[in-house]
Order: C-alpha cells, then structure tokens, then sequence
C-alpha cells in the first residue's frame, strides 16, 4: 500500500522508504522554525516574581489557591528542621543552601535519616547517595524536609529552564522560535531545543503555568490536534491482539479496560460510574468506588500500559507509579497508595498483563529474536535501529538492548503517523494562510499545535482530524481530537 509521497509500509530495513517519510515532513518542520510561537511576556515576568517570592495565589478551577514561592518553600524547610541549622562539612559550618545536592543529602540522609534501613542509590561518581527527583519522591512523607526540597526544586527548574529563557529567547514580535531536530531520536520523532518545549511538565499545577505563557496574537486562537493513544493503536495492529483491537474497535477507553480486566471488574459498571461522576450526579458511595478505581487500578495499569512495550521490570514499574502518583492527593491517600503497592505486586501485575494480552507478548518476542540474530531491529516503514548492546555479556546492558528493539517498532511507526500527516498538512496550511492565518508551530508528543484565524479554526481542526485519522490506515481506526484556546494552558 502507498501512502502520501510514495511511503509504502514495509516489513524489512528500508533506508530508501524513510528518507521519503522524513523528507516529506521537513517543510512543515521549516514552518515551525519560521512561524516561533508567541509568548505573554508581562505573564512570564510575573511568574518570575510568583515563583521566587514567599507566597503568591492563582485561580484554580474557579477557586482561589495559594502556593509558597522559593523564598516561603525555603522558610518552611528551615522552621521543619529547626531554624538553627546548619549543614557542618569538612570541619566547619555553613548556612543551609537547599540548591546544594551535597548538602540536600547531607540533611536528608544523614542527619535526618529520612531512609531508615533503606539502601540508597548512590551517584555515578559513587561519592554520595543520589538525590535526583525520583529517589526522593520515594520519600516525600518522610518528612516535610523532603517534600519542601522537591517543591523548591520544581519552581527552580521551571525558572532556569522555561520562565527566564522564555523572556530572553522572545524577539521583537513576542515569539520564541524552538528549532526541530529530526536527527537527534533513534526512533525518528523530532527532538525540540532552545527552548525544549516538548519536556513541559504537566501533570502539576506549577507546571501547568508554563503553558499559560505561550498564546496566540489577537484575533487568532491555538489549535491542538492529537492522536489518542497511537502507541497503543500501533501495539495492537502490530501484534493484531484480538481483545486490544476489539477495544479500539468498541472506542473504549484501553485503560480502562485494562484495569477491569486485570482486576475482575464490569466495564460496564465503571463505564457508567465514569458518566454519573463527570456529569456530577453520582452518590457519595458511588464516587468513592470510582476514585478507588481510578487511584488503585486504572493508574497502575495505564503506567504499565505505556511502559511494557519498553520492557518495563517490577523495579521500573514500582518507581514510574510511585511517580505517577496525583500531586493533588492527600497524604493519606498517598500513603494508602504506597502501601498497597509493593515489588511482589507489580510483578503479578505485570504477569497479569501478558496474560490479558498475550499477542502483544509474542510480538515482542519476535523483536528480541530479530534484534539477537540481526543486531538491529525496524519499524513498520523500515527505519532500523542498531541494538549492539545485546551481544554484550553483561545482563544490564543487553536488557537495556533488548528494551530498545522492543519499543522500537511501536514508537518509531507512530512517529511515521505523525509525519505523514504534517506532509499531507502542510499545503493545506499553505492555501489556508493566503486567506487568513494559518501557521503550523510544534509538534509535541502526539500533537501538531498550530496558529489559526478564529474565523478558519473550525474547518482547519475538522481538515487535520481527518487528515491524521486517515495517514496510515491501520487494521484497526485511528482517532484524532482537536481543541482551540487562546493559551496553551487552555488546551486540553
């Protein structure tokens, strides 16, 4: 089957066949780079001035919230472990600095302990324990000190890496101008630098406040237009799994259907409870039974949803659910959520999974047995991959070989969705922008986000949904949703 500029599926390396898919997608590429992306710089300047002060309030949902700025985080970090001390090193005594690691393991692991007998990784120098984000994370209700660091920390990076920048890289029009690289990933998806726009947090409320920044010029609104869970679509076309196929085939949600299934629950009865609490009808039982839900089911299997295909361990799943839990939860649903969760259990749920999909383990199967015969895997259209690594005799790095020749053929192929669709694109963009505006500005994960006339957003969004629905016909359908705002942050 030919698609759009002669790109051809294929099931063998095909360097020919990937040059076509990436060339067509580079004048698109080239729009993004001229076109930047406007940025409310008084907003940005506030931020800067919120971020670093004691406190400062935003309107969240409708309801007014205060958050502590880095001046109030750094207080409170000294009131919880008391107002006199300071970190002693190498024979002398200096005032507490959170911004130093040393120091922040020097409070947090030995004169707190917060670990107990814990072991602690230590850094690749080996002359400390870690105390990257995700080690500490483990510890957060430990004691306030933890989480007071991370929160500094958080406002710190969004600073450094997007409010100052921001203002800095901004040109006589208010527009950043990120530039694309389609060289940089092995799996051919574009890599976003100065400034990475692609690495927003967005699972905070603090983070969430970035993408307030960039919006559109009068009279133009932004328009998102995502695949919804082409990894996933790709995964079960690949593998031709019946039941994950007969669950896009349904429009079901995957993860949720996951979770039920994993865990003897009605789709059914979910599905409605999901209805009842959404339109905000739903009993004081009934939504207590969906939070459950959703907090002890549907989260832990979506997070290994997404991370088997990337050879997720027991381990590595333990650590990315500890991390994906809701910044919003209260410290005793947080504590409820970490107890429950142990390295036994996530094995079992993982043994679960295959189980439930089990087409998906055979296919993944094939990858590893490609990889180990031929030292490279491909995808769908023929992009290789090279995977030395799993020749190596030591078993660190050939499972970190084999994790990449399995993720390999599921992400790169959806990455082909996503170009296809901004080749086909881009004249379109080209017609609409002689009679009103109409300008591509990044793509984003699984999304194209784009600069459009309020008068034209309607027919534009309807046109690229199609477009990106119908860029790579799969064995099963793919879906695309578009949404309009003035701001990022207004997107879904």
């Amino acid at each position: 089957m030919r698609l759009y500029n002669g790109v051809r599926f294929i099931d063998r390396p095909s360097p020919v066949n990937v040059r076509r898919l990436d060339f067509g997608a580079l004048p698109m590429i080239q729009l993004f780079h001229q076109n930047g992306i406007r940025v409310d710089l008084p907003y940005l300047r506030q931020l800067q001035s919120d971020f670093t002060s004691h406190h400062f309030t935003r309107i969240i949902d409708g309801k007014e919230k205060s958050f502590r700025g880095q001046l109030g985080i750094e207080e409170a970090l000294m009131a919880s472990i008391g107002p006199s001390y300071q970190d002693f090193h190498k024979g002398s005594y200096q005032p507490f600095n959170v911004g130093s690691p040393d120091q922040v393991e020097r409070l947090l692991f030995r004169h707190l302990k917060i670990q107990g007998t814990n072991p602690l990784p230590l850094t690749k120098s080996e002359k400390r324990a870690s105390t990257s984000d995700d080690v500490l994370e483990l510890y957060r209700d430990r004691h306030p000190a933890c989480g007071l660091v991370l929160d500094w920390r958080e406002l710190d990076k969004l600073l450094g890496t997007y409010v100052l920048p921001l203002q800095q890289w901004a040109d006589s029009n208010s527009r950043v101008h990120p530039r694309f690289s389609v060289t940089t990933a092995a799996t051919g998806r574009l890599a976003a630098f100065n400034p990475n726009i692609q690495n927003q947090p967005t699972r905070t409320v603090l983070g969430k406040m970035i993408r307030g920044a960039f919006i559109a010029s009068p009279g133009n609104v932004l328009v998102a237009n995502d695949l919804s869970q082409i990894e996933m679509r790709w995964a079960a076309h690949l593998s031709q799994d019946p039941l994950m196929m007969d669950v896009f085939f349904r429009d079901e949600d995957v993860h949720d259907r996951t979770a039920c299934e994993i865990f003897g629950r009605d789709l059914n009865e979910i599905s409605t409870l999901k209805k009842k609490v959404k339109s905000g009808v739903a009993s004081i039982d009934e939504q207590r039974t969906y939070k459950y839900f959703t907090q002890f089911e549907r989260l832990p299997s979506k997070t290994l949803g997404f991370g088997i295909l990337y050879g997720q361990t027991a381990q590595g799943l333990l650590e990315s659910i500890m991390l994906s839990k809701d910044p919003n939860w209260t410290d005793e649903e947080r504590r409820a959520f970490e107890q429950k969760w142990t390295l036994a259990r996530c094995e079992e749920l993982i043994n679960q999974w295959y189980a439930t999909y089990a087409k998906i383990k055979e296919w993944l199967e094939l990858q590893y047995s490609r990889a180990r015969r031929w030292g490279m895997v491909w995808d769908a259209f023929g992009r290789m991959r090279y995977v030395p690594e799993v020749y190596s005799v030591h078993k660190r790095i050939k499972n970190e070989g084999l994790r990449k020749a399995g993720n390999h053929g599921v992400q790169s192929s959806a990455t082909g969705t996503i170009k296809l669709g901004m080749a086909e694109l881009c004249p379109i963009t080209e017609l609409l922008n002689k009679g009103g505006v109409c300008l591509p500005l990044a793509q984003v994960h699984d999304e194209i986000l784009s600069e459009v006339n309020k008068g034209q957003a309607k027919d534009y969004a309807d046109v690229a949904t199609d477009v990106l629905e119908h860029a790579t016909p799969l064995s099963i359908p793919i879906r695309s949703s578009s949404d309009e705002g003035e701001r990022w942050s207004d997107l879904k």
